[in-house]
């Protein structure tokens, strides 16, 4: 569930310019063009690292070089209907791709999608976390990357317990 003034910032969010990118549905779903600037794989990375209890490491269904972005299980915080497998809340596709998977509440990927910030994962309906897990559209500017990190940080948030 995503709190009143959390769900009021995400529908204050600009709708993502242009087309939506191509993306491929199997045998992973990615994107395959508009590709972002070669350094914004490391900033997310960078930024993402530095979250409390995050661990980073690789991601067993997903391409190689993929970052897994994890909740530390030793803390005992995992909102098991907030993250992907295995206390994933997202992980980020490696370079030339940069598009990334996130668990969100229903309420926030409503949004994210009708601003065009990304699309639903093909497996929805057909695997645990299918029906939370979506495809974010990699950031192709600074102001895009903005809006990609605060939606990273929103999956950080709903998938800690409190």
């Amino acid at each position: 569930m995503v709190n009143r003034d959390r769900l009021k910032t995400l529908r204050l969010l600009p709708a993502r310019i242009g087309p939506r990118p191509r993306t491929a549905p199997e045998p992973t779903h990615r994107q395959i063009n508009q590709r972002p600037m070669l350094f914004f794989n490391d900033l997310i990375l960078n930024t993402v690292s530095k979250y409390r209890h995050v661990l980073l490491g690789p991601v067993r269904r997903a391409p190689n070089g993929t970052v897994g972005f994890f909740l530390a299980s030793s803390v005992g915080m995992t909102n098991p209907d907030m993250v992907l497998a295995n206390d994933e809340f997202s992980h980020l596709h490696p370079r030339p791709d940069g598009s990334l998977h996130l668990a969100l509440p229903v309420e926030a990927r409503r949004i994210v999608m009708e601003k065009r910030w990304g699309e639903p994962h093909p497996d929805t309906g057909l695997n645990p976390s299918g029906d939370r897990e979506m495809l974010l559209y990699c950031p192709r500017n600074r102001a895009e990357l903005a809006v990609v990190l605060a939606l990273l940080r929103l999956a950080y948030d709903t998938a800690r317990v409190p």
